[in-house]
């Protein structure tokens, strides 16, 4: 092989490997910091099992249910509900079923505020980034049931090191009521108000412990 071939062969293996490396890179930034290149885009639903990456954007979505009578994944929604920091993955199914509309936007990643009482209200089932919505810090975390609604499942909550990554906790609520947590930058605090049901009137609570 001429010199000349083993320079452009040598130039391919290196352009190859940086492209390799730099989608890898681009991955892992858009893991730890889902606002990085967000390429969701708005788009509203019907009842449908639609391919990530084909009908819709792959990227990092808030869901808002339209109406009522659907279900999305396969969590059941009432109108007005939503799911926040839902990340969607090429080539994954987004299944919505009955005779609603949901709408995708964009995840905005709003920041949670302090109430009266000194605690962070989370009103939606979804993914929290601690260090951007939920300051670091350690917190007791419970959940309240508004008004006289009887819920079928319980609340659970996970605390994740970052999008797709093996859970560091999870709680049920199954036995206690309350539990203390260590939230670090870069955590998720993952939310379910129910596996099955978005319930209204369950809010979940983190109060700090100072």
């Amino acid at each position: 092989m001429s010199n000349f071939k083993k320079f452009v062969f040598i130039g391919l293996i290196i352009l190859f490997v940086g492209f390799l490396g730099s989608k890898y890179l681009i991955k892992i930034i858009k893991n730890n910091n889902p606002t990085f290149l967000n390429s969701a885009k708005e788009v509203t639903l019907t009842n449908g099992d639609y391919m990530v990456g084909k009908d819709l954007n792959a990227g990092f979505y808030d869901v808002i249910s339209l109406s009522d009578e659907v279900s999305f994944m396969p969590l059941k929604l009432s109108k007005g509900d939503k799911i926040v920091g839902q990340r969607l993955e090429k080539n994954e199914h987004a299944l919505i079923e009955g005779s609603g509309k949901v709408r995708l936007l964009p995840a905005k990643y709003e920041p949670l505020t302090l109430n009266k009482n000194k605690e962070y209200r989370i009103n939606h089932s979804g993914k929290y980034i601690v260090g951007k919505q939920i300051p670091v810090g350690r917190y007791n975390i419970s959940y309240q049931i508004k008004g006289n609604e009887k819920i079928n499942n319980r609340p659970f909550v996970q605390v994740l090191p970052g999008y797709g990554k093996n859970t560091l906790n999870s709680l049920t609520f199954e036995k206690k009521l309350s539990y203390d947590i260590e939230l670090k930058t870069g955590n998720l605090l993952e939310v379910h108000k129910s596996l099955m049901e978005e319930y209204d009137s369950v809010v979940i609570l983190l109060k700090p412990n100072l």
